[in-house]
């Protein structure tokens, strides 16, 4: 009888530990989740002129990743200053400290051979239609993470991209556009956006 009530015992307080673990791990697992929303607080959408008409009659190519961390624009130029507004826009749902910028070196657009990478650049306004950010694409050629100033609590909405770009005169025009390709970074500090 003795023997019996040890055993019953022993798989009460077995079970108890085995709840007390599970409910541990449940909680361990639930606050790892609660680091990872389901989208993201800050991401690219095709802005109002993607899927207009560029100055040669061609569509404005816009793409955006499935998580809108990246996007890529691609356009027709002619020689001299080419403005094209509203290509993307960027929204922002839930205010980080720093928004960063960053391009694709390999972008097409960086050709120097054909662009005026020192004049040509695009400008970035907050929520209410305020530059912040105005980047060459010599800044941007170098691929590097490149911050657009504080964003404040009260800043949720949408970004504005405007793209300016300066081709130079005296070759052929391309027969095919040029691609620009843009990743977005933001932190909730003040802390810069590791780079590989």
């Amino acid at each position: 009888m003795k023997k019996g009530l040890i055993f019953a015992l022993a798989a009460v307080a077995l079970a108890a530990a085995l709840s007390v673990s599970l409910a541990g791990h449940i909680a361990a697992i639930s606050a790892i989740m609660q680091f990872y929303p389901a989208a993201n607080p800050v991401y690219f959408v095709a802005g109002s002129n993607a899927g207009s008409t560029d100055v040669v009659g061609k569509t404005i190519t816009v793409s955006i990743s499935p998580n809108g961390t990246q996007a890529q624009v691609s356009v027709d130029l002619v020689y001299g200053e080419n403005q094209y507004l509203d290509l993307l826009e960027i929204n922002v749902t839930n205010p980080p400290q720093t928004l960063y910028i960053a391009a694709d070196p390999t972008s097409t657009i960086f050709n120097s051979t054909y662009i005026d990478l020192t004049d040509s650049r695009i400008i970035i306004y907050n929520t209410t239609g305020y530059p912040i950010a105005n980047i060459s694409f010599s800044q941007l050629a170098t691929g590097q993470p490149l911050p657009t100033g504080g964003i404040s609590a009260d800043s949720i909405g949408t970004y504005r991209i405007d793209m300016i770009v300066i081709m130079k005169d005296g070759l052929p025009l391309p027969s095919t556009p040029f691609t620009l390709t843009l990743k977005v970074y933001y932190t909730k500090s003040s802390e810069t956006p590791i780079t590989s």
